[in-house]
């Protein structure tokens, strides 16, 4: 099947699911979308297998040395004309799992990722990451933070530090996002 992009990439919709393994599909997921899946994994070592298609792109060790310590993951594939209703990561019994997917559109199917990055920022409340370049104009950049200690119902703001190639700087708007309470299910979106 080809499928063609047109328009600029963007978050369609998401999925989560709080201690659990097993995540339902975004809502609106078409063929050729993207789907990254973050996973908090409260274990160290350990092992998670994904499902059937996903590709592991990160696997981040959170507060080493610690008594807290655990993984921090990305995984994505392009979904098919195929998608099941859910998705589930093989993490080992009793261990804490915390899973988004996320559902991209207008994402280049033959390269969907062309560079990453990742680490533990550590505690604090400007966290930071590596520089990525990307290989294509108009391409996305996605950051993903897993933080603990954020308030239920909550509204946090943030902006965006970046430099071109040349080193020019630009910084975001104000951006804002509002935490939920536990729950599984979906954020659903729309085309």
């Amino acid at each position: 099947m080809t499928v063609t992009v047109s328009g600029p990439p963007g978050l369609l919709s998401a999925s989560t699911v709080q201690n659990g393994t097993t995540v339902a599909e975004p809502a609106g997921v078409l063929p050729g979308d993207l789907l990254i899946a973050s996973l908090e994994v409260d274990a160290n070592p350990v092992t998670v297998t994904g499902p059937s298609g996903w590709t592991r792109l990160l696997d981040t060790t959170v507060a080493p040395g610690t008594s807290s310590q655990n993984h921090a993951q990305v995984w994505y594939k392009v979904a098919t004309a195929s998608e099941p209703r859910t998705y589930s990561w093989g993490v080992p019994t009793g261990v804490y799992t915390d899973i988004a997917v996320m559902d991209y559109m207008n994402v280049s199917q033959s390269s969907p990722v062309d560079a990453s990055a990742g680490r533990d920022a550590g505690v604090t409340n400007k966290p930071t990451t590596p520089s990525v370049t990307t290989t294509t104009a108009g391409d996305m950049v996605i950051a993903i933070f897993q933080g603990a200690g954020l308030q239920p119902g909550t509204l946090y703001h943030y902006r965006v530090r970046s430099a071109n190639a040349s080193g020019s700087p630009a910084v975001s708007g104000d951006f804002t996002f509002t935490t939920a309470a536990p729950t599984t299910g979906d954020a659903g979106g729309g085309r």
